[in-house]
């Protein structure tokens, strides 16, 4: 897609944010089973052997062994599992202080970090929870869009992931991402009940530590997010939209966008406008010359909308039209709204 001019310099992103963190060690101990709140699932039993995969999940100091597939509790501010593989504590830093805004100081995170382990404490769930192996961290970023979040649908569909396995385009937001990484765009304000219809959050989901992203963050421990600071997490955040999500190349003098998928552009323009209209939206939106380019040529067009389900008369038309008219075609600008809609996205998630 040309989007017709380089883009603006000037930022209007707001901070990055963590938005969630996943905790896990083998490393705990349990003072009283029967006053620390948690519940045990047990594993389900085979009515033709009798025999279940119930384990060992904690003896507390009391000596009381506790057997299960897993033993959970919820509290506001976190979630506890203890399962075979030991101790996990899931913490929202953001959202049960505030329905949209993130946590995003290394103060505010240590005060929220500590209040999390005094109510464990009190549960007699301890362990040294600093020094617990960080398996997840959501980070995320906050834009107020100029138009409502569904604005940015056809747009979403030019964004992708390398290796991505996954993709999704909803009418307000979407989703990619792999078993390692993910990254998903919806609409914050209408997931907070709030009237904000062009509150749109940008997340980062960091799956697990052994991951390529993942170790961009230069973080094991929970105590690891402090030494390094939020401004590296900044600094990764930005790296990623830039390197990975939001790709362009110079085209014929243009600055152009990469489009990973061109099926699932033009799949998500005809959600929007109709089948009719959206060969004539997806050819402007990309311009001539990009749209080749992307599509691989006049053939590789041409394979695209007998892939999409359009009937060969439109198909031949089509492709007769774009050869008759290249040489103008690959002079027109694309369209500005959708360059413009780009270029605040761009603003606000990569800059």
């Amino acid at each position: 897609m040309n989007i017709n001019s380089p883009f603006a310099l000037t930022s209007s992103a707001s901070p990055t944010g963590i938005d969630k963190l996943s905790l896990t060690t083998r490393d705990f101990t349990v003072t009283n089973g029967k006053r620390s709140g948690l519940t045990v699932q047990p594993a389900p039993r085979s009515l033709a052997t009798g025999q279940d995969n119930n384990v060992l999940l904690f003896r507390d100091r009391g000596g009381r062994e506790v057997s299960g597939m897993k033993a959970y509790a919820n509290d506001e501010l976190f979630a506890v599992n203890i399962n075979q593989h030991g101790l996990n504590v899931i913490i929202n830093p953001s959202k049960p202080y505030h329905p949209t805004e993130l946590c995003r100081d290394e103060e505010t995170l240590s005060k929220r970090l500590e209040t999390v382990y005094g109510r464990l404490a009190e549960r007699g769930i301890k362990a040294n929870y600093g020094q617990m192996k960080l398996s997840r961290i959501d980070l995320a970023r906050n834009g107020h869009m100029k138009q409502p979040c569904r604005s940015y649908h056809t747009i979403f569909g030019g964004l992708g992931l390398p290796r991505a396995k996954r993709q999704a385009t909803y009418p307000d937001g979407y989703t990619t991402g792999n078993n390692t990484f993910g990254l998903t765009f919806y609409n914050k304000g209408r997931e907070a009940g709030t009237e904000q219809d062009n509150l749109l959050r940008a997340e980062m989901q960091f799956k697990k530590s052994d991951g390529k992203h993942y170790r961009l963050l230069s973080i094991g421990r929970v105590d690891d997010i402090a030494e390094v600071g939020f401004s590296h997490l900044d600094d990764v955040y930005r790296q990623i939209m830039q390197r990975h999500v939001f790709k362009t190349e110079t085209y014929a003098g243009q600055q152009t966008i990469v489009f990973s998928d061109s099926h699932q552009h033009l799949q998500a323009i005809i959600e929007t406008v109709g089948r009719k209209q959206a060969l004539i939206c997806f050819e402007r939106l990309h311009g001539v010359e990009s749209l080749l380019q992307a599509t691989g040529g006049i053939d590789g067009y041409r394979h695209l909308l007998i892939n999409t389900g359009y009937h060969r008369n439109i198909v031949r038309k089509r492709v007769n039209e774009l050869q008759r008219n290249i040489d103008t075609f690959s002079r027109m600008m694309s369209d500005r709204t959708s360059g413009k809609l780009y270029r605040e996205l761009h603003r606000t998630f990569a800059a």
